[in-house]
């Protein structure tokens, strides 16, 4: 019964985002989309990325977030993330996991429960460094495979005078960020 009720529900969605000719169908243009959203839009966008994967998942605040800019719960466990919506040519070096890990172990996580995820790319010694650490690592190809695992995904973008929306459309469900020009967040 939730199936067919679910099914009903993705279906009328689909319709609609259809119907407005919202639903990007490849990934070029979700990495297009990736790449406008500002830094805060990507920090939202990566808690509820995760929040889909399983995760419980807040965002920090905007400024001096102690290192870290969104906190992960499962099984018992808390992460770190940081995120960095940069330019694809713009290099991720060891520093910066550096200071994840740093925030982390100051806080009694352990260093292996960081993950830093970016819409650039690693450095090799960022990438040795983090293979030393454990922590996970999710370049703009990485975030495109999470949200394949998500099923097929769809990315909805609606311009409106006032307000953003960015929706990833998932097989039952959505990830959307409403933005508006009063720096207001709400997730969906």
């Amino acid at each position: 019964m939730d199936f067919l009720i679910l099914l009903i529900i993705g279906f009328f969605i689909y319709k609609h985002y259809k119907k407005n000719n919202l639903i990007i169908r490849d990934t070029s243009q979700l990495k297009r989309q990736l790449l406008q959203m500002d830094p805060r839009q990507f920090e939202l966008f990566t808690t509820k990325l995760f929040t889909k994967l399983g995760y419980r998942a807040k965002v920090t605040q905007a400024s001096n977030d102690g290192g870290k800019d969104v906190i992960l719960k499962k099984h018992h466990q808390t992460y770190y993330v940081e995120c960095k919506r940069y330019a694809p040519s713009n290099c991720i070096g060891r520093p910066k996991l550096q200071k994840l890990v740093g925030a982390a172990v100051a806080d009694g996580i352990p260093m292996y429960n960081t993950i830093f995820i970016t819409t650039s790319y690693f450095s090799e010694g960022a990438k040795k460094y983090a293979k030393k650490v454990n922590m996970q690592l999710y370049d703009l190809q990485g975030i495109l495979k999470l949200a394949n695992t998500l099923s097929s995904y769809k990315l909805k973008v609606h311009n409106k005078q006032l307000q953003t929306t960015i929706c990833i459309i998932l097989k039952y469900d959505a990830i959307c960020v409403i933005l508006n020009n009063l720096n207001n967040y709400f997730l969906l």
